[in-house]
């Protein structure tokens, strides 16, 4: 290792042998806590998108200069998750995507580092949630936190839960735009003539189950929950009513549900909720309506405590909230006390719990 050797010669006063002194101080100490570290781990938060040569040139991606830009350019925002990280002023969109606006964890994401990564050698690009190390810029007394290296991959994630369930980061956002993951049944999918709730149905001439589901809030909206419920293995002569948000009239779902049943009665109704989906669920429950199954779906509690749960069942795993979440997995304590034996604890993540709540409803083994 290179080091800088010094004229004693130069220093043959008092005052610059002070100087020396002062600059050998300066030297033995590292003014920040991350001493000569560069290299962290990150998470991805989003899918890699192909971007031109002229726009990776111009972010100016660190240990690229002067490279021609041949090969494929991908660019993808990540967040560094080691302990102390950079990037710990910035709220975390893992744990604002259980709970939070879209839009909202996506001006978040928007804080984050860009990594541009070059496919070389066939190597595909990260995809959102695979661990990753980078390489940062230093400066003086922290980092350039626009862009970053990419170093290589760590692991990639195949679950949302694999990696950073320690960190608070279940990444539960991690098909938010990849929604094709999905498969999808042959059911036809309506816009509802009553608001913009939605109609997924196989019904025919038979008297059909009826369904009312309330989707979440955050990641976990109406275009979500529609993806999962095609991707299931939905049975013949069923209708869902999917709630334009979680917080629909259930005087406008039944309204939806008149014009999709056309005159026909249903042989069962059931409702649902998921998520922050218990607002509507809440509604629901006042309306009067008789039905055949209730089912809350690790339930944002609040809008349920102290509600007639009837005979509600619930699924929850508090653990599932974290972050400024963590007060809602207490409350899940409560609304689980009061429904006593009909209150499941379960070890799944809140996506599991959703697609668990569904095939339970629709009837699916």
């Amino acid at each position: 290792m290179a080091r800088d050797y010094i004229d004693w010669t130069e220093f043959d006063s008092p005052m610059a042998s002070l100087d020396l002194v002062k600059n050998s101080i300066k030297e033995s100490i590292e003014y920040d806590a991350y001493g000569k570290k560069k290299n962290f781990k990150a998470i991805v938060l989003t899918p890699a998108k192909r971007i031109g040569a002229v726009e990776a040139k111009a972010l100016g991606i660190p240990g690229k200069e002067g490279m021609t830009f041949q090969s494929p350019a991908f660019k993808f925002k990540i967040r560094i998750v080691e302990d102390n990280s950079p990037h710990i002023l910035l709220p975390d969109p893992c744990n604002l995507a259980v709970n939070a606006d879209r839009r909202f964890v996506e001006s978040i994401i928007e804080l984050h580092t860009d990594v541009v990564f070059f496919r070389t050698n066939g190597l595909q690009p990260p995809g959102a949630g695979d661990l990753i190390e980078i390489k940062l810029i230093k400066n003086d007394f922290s980092y350039d936190l626009q862009k970053a290296e990419f170093v290589k991959v760590i692991a990639r994630n195949s679950s949302p839960e694999t990696f950073l369930s320690d960190k608070g980061c279940t990444l539960m956002f991690d098909k938010f735009e990849n929604l094709e993951a999905f498969t999808s049944t042959n059911a036809p999918t309506i816009n509802s003539p009553s608001g913009n709730n939605l109609v997924i149905s196989t019904s025919d001439s038979g008297n059909p189950l009826l369904i009312y589901f309330y989707p979440g809030v955050g990641y976990g909206t109406q275009p979500y929950v529609k993806k999962v419920i095609e991707g299931l293995n939905i049975g013949p002569n069923t209708i869902i009513i999917l709630g334009e948000t979680n917080r629909t009239s259930f005087s406008s779902m039944e309204e939806t549900a008149k014009a999709a049943l056309q005159g026909k009665n249903p042989s069962s109704v059931k409702v649902g909720g998921w998520s922050g989906g218990a607002i509507g669920l809440a509604s629901a429950l006042g309306s009067g309506q008789p039905f055949n199954a209730i089912i809350y779906g690790d339930p944002s509690p609040p809008a349920l405590i102290g509600k007639a749960h009837r005979d509600a069942k619930m699924y929850y795993n508090p653990t599932n909230w974290k972050g400024d979440l963590i007060h809602l997995g207490e409350k899940q304590k409560t609304l689980a006390a009061e429904m006593g034996s009909r209150a499941e604890l379960l070890s799944e993540n809140h996506n599991q719990i959703l697609t668990k709540t569904l095939k339970e409803l629709i009837g699916i083994g």
